[in-house]
């Protein structure tokens, strides 16, 4: 019962800390490697890059 109520006040913290989709303000959940040309010229930058299953499209987020 205890381990229960643990999990449940977990899953509470871990839900809205990623960052939201431009287009639709629904929070992007999953990684997308950047592409050849953006890691190469622009890798000192801190950008990820997250898609969207709501859109269907791939955004890049700043930190």
């Amino acid at each position: 019962m205890e381990s229960t109520i643990d999990n449940q006040n977990t899953e509470n913290k871990i839900v809205g800390k990623g960052p939201l989709c431009p287009k639709c303000k629904v929070e992007l959940a999953h990684r997308v490697k950047r592409g050849f040309l953006f890691k190469r010229i622009l890798s000192w930058l801190p950008v990820k890059r997250y898609y969207c299953y709501k859109c269907k499209r791939k955004h890049y987020v700043w930190g």
